[in-house]
């Protein structure tokens, strides 16, 4: 039976080879970029290799004395990628930026663009945010698109990263031995299974990734505060790179997390721990932002003359504007925030104004917002607020009752510097673009573990109960995602049964149509506007076909549905 030291190494080398696989996905496509070679389906195997190859190192490092423990972990890593593929492919992107823009940019990195030698054209969806975003998430979903012939699959990325921030956040707990088995599990639970990542697993959003990856960037620092060693410098470069190549604020929170970090190791006079991190910090930030990220980083600086173009642009701040509340015209940034935690989980725009809620309450609107993978306002779940309550409670417990000084010190320059990355955010109401939010009151209570006082284990036991409703709150969206799914899967078989051209209007989801080319569906282009035509599931895109659409054999999910529907309807009738 190993010992909790060689469990911890056994899963820090998986999560380490699952980060390291979307990694080196980047790094061979920019060198491919500039070579001119587009993605193609040897990408993301070959990055596979090349992270299988690190662990077979890192394993003689980390487990000298299991001399299987490689192939162990290379099986692990494998079945993870492989099992992640499979479910990412039960599910469509019911979102609405994913079949916007996130599903036309993997398209057209499949198709052979290279935004290193061209930009596209106007005519193509979504245009001017392709060109000049980050794609830190759609290569790697690119490169598995062009592996397996159907784009659904790149969701696999979502997947991947979820279980890699498990299996890190896990193996430091353990490493450390301050918690019982149970206890680790547990809050290593809390800190992966983010309600943003539940929420978005099914579909191409990077909030939930961006979640994902910051729980391996504080996994890798935590590594490093209590030991140095090679491989978890290579995690905190690994993460770096994909952190800034997600999105846009990836790069502020990088600077922030890491200037948290460096203070750290600072206070401890470690001279040589602090230049070797320093180091590999630096070169995580020069891959990150000069390499992988060229484009659109030094490119947006150098033709555009501002960074996060083009967030600075009217089309910018208007889309930004149209998605909120008209009275957060007069808000400041904090009081939007505190707004946004304390209403009901909703969508909240233009004349609708959110409404104040109490804590721990919840009414038909939190739960018909449950499934919504890009909710806005209180988007951490309806007992966020009640979470943040209690947590306030407990730091000021702590800090009345902390008795190491030194100790408090280094909690209050975490907390500090995670709300500086939160507050930064100019739209941080909308909580999935500040997710290390949901870390704050989580790493409160693991702090509170060290006071003994009996009322303390109970508060902070409910602030970890608390958290844990969100998250089975958030769970709610797989079930819908999956009748969604079958839903949009009869409706392609109705479309295909026809034997005719089905005549389409895109609206704002022109990606819509590669579901059609997977499906062998022919399909021509037209405006709809006047005609009687039907929607696509949970689509803006409409349809025309001449002939009424068959009657088929439904799914059993489907069957089941309208069985419950049927059985709902007549309770109701009496």
């Amino acid at each position: 039976m190993q010992d909790t030291g060689e469990r911890s190494g056994a899963l820090f080398l998986i999560g380490l080879g699952l980060v390291n696989a979307i990694c080196f996905t980047l790094l061979l496509s920019t060198i491919g970029f500039i070579f001119n070679l587009p993605l193609s389906f040897w990408h993301f195997p070959l990055a596979l290799v090349c992270a299988l190859a690190v662990n077979f190192f890192a394993a003689r490092w980390l487990l000298p004395e299991d001399r299987k423990a490689f192939i162990k972990n290379g099986i692990f890593v494998l079945a993870i990628v492989i099992t992640s593929i499979l479910i990412a492919g039960l599910f469509y992107d019911l979102s609405f930026d994913g079949q916007w823009y996130h599903q036309e940019m993997i398209y057209q990195l499949k198709q052979g663009w290279n935004p290193f030698r061209a930009e596209l054209p106007d005519q193509v969806t979504a245009a001017i945010w392709l060109n000049h975003y980050p794609r830190g998430a759609e290569i790697p979903e690119a490169a598995i698109y062009c592996l397996t012939g159907r784009i659904e699959y790149g969701k696999s990325i979502n997947f991947i990263l979820f279980i890699a921030s498990f299996f890190l956040a896990l193996a430091f707990l353990l490493k450390i031995k301050w918690f019982k088995t149970w206890k680790a599990v547990s809050i290593a639970f809390l800190f992966a299974f983010h309600p943003v990542v539940i929420g978005q697993l099914s579909s191409f959003c990077l909030d939930g990734q961006m979640a994902s990856i910051l729980v391996c960037l504080l996994a890798a620092f935590a590594f490093l505060y209590y030991d140095l060693n090679r491989y978890y410098l290579l995690l905190l470069v690994s993460s770096i790179v994909i952190t800034i190549n997600l999105k846009f604020t990836g790069l502020p929170f990088s600077i922030i997390f890491v200037a948290a970090f460096i203070l750290l190791v600072a206070l401890q006079r470690r001279r040589l721990e602090f230049k070797r991190i320093a180091v590999a910090c630096l070169v995580g930030f020069l891959l990150a932002g000069l390499f992988v990220g060229f484009n659109p980083y030094v490119t947006n600086t150098v033709k555009e003359h501002y960074t996060f173009y083009p967030l600075n642009t009217k089309l910018g701040k208007e889309t930004f504007d149209l998605l909120s509340p008209g009275s957060f015209k007069h808000r400041n940034r904090l009081g939007k925030l505190m707004v946004s935690l304390f209403t009901h989980t909703n969508d909240y725009s233009g004349d609708v104004e959110p409404r104040p809620k109490i804590p721990f309450t919840l009414n038909k609107v939190d739960i018909v917002n449950a499934a919504n993978p890009q909710i806005r306002m209180a988007g951490f779940g309806p007992f966020f607020s009640g979470a943040i309550v209690l947590s306030m409670i407990a730091l000021g417990a702590i800090i009345f009752l902390a008795g190491h000084k030194s100790s408090l010190l280094r909690i209050g320059i975490l907390l500090a510097f995670l709300a500086l990355s939160v507050i930064i955010v100019d739209t941080a109401w909308c909580l999935k673009y500040v997710p290390q939010l949901w870390f704050l009151p989580l790493i409160i209570a693991v702090a509170a573990e060290w006071v003994t006082k009996r009322w303390m284990s109970w508060l902070r036991n409910a602030i970890y109960i608390s958290l844990a409703l969100n998250i089975g709150w958030a769970f709610l969206s797989i079930p819908y995602g999956l009748l969604k799914s079958a839903q949009i899967d009869y409706q392609l078989a109705q479309l295909k049964a026809t034997k005719d051209p089905v005549t389409l209007d895109y609206e704002h989801f022109n990606s819509n149509r590669i579901r059609f080319y997977e499906n062998d569906i022919p399909v021509r282009e037209e405006d709809l506007q006047n005609r009687i035509s039907g929607y696509l599931i949970h689509s803006t895109t409409r349809y025309y076909s001449p002939d009424t659409l068959p009657i088929l054999p439904k799914p059993n999910l489907l069957r089941w549905n309208d069985a419950l529907k049927r059985k709902l309807k007549m309770q109701t009738s009496f």
